[in-house]
């Protein structure tokens, strides 16, 4: 945590399977569902420092990732 409460998580990867799955399939997951959505509501709350609308919006990108990430490793890797 820095001095204004943030928190910062740094990912480890334990062997090279799991980073070659990561770098192959997770990474490209993510830029893909990225280019697909409409984060200008997320990006405008962050601009206007608007907590309760970023807070919400993250809630909802979290909640559709976990669903489309669950599909993801019923996926043959």
């Amino acid at each position: 945590m820095d001095e204004e409460d943030n928190r910062y998580i740094e990912l480890s990867i334990p062997n090279r399977e799991v980073k070659y799955i990561f770098r192959t399939k997770i990474l490209k997951w993510f830029e893909e569902k990225i280019k697909t959505k409409d984060l200008s509501v997320l990006y405008a709350a962050i601009i206007n420092k608007d907590s309760e609308t970023f807070q919400e919006e993250l809630n909802k990108l979290y909640i559709s990732s976990e669903l489309e990430m669950s599909s993801l490793f019923l996926c043959k890797i």
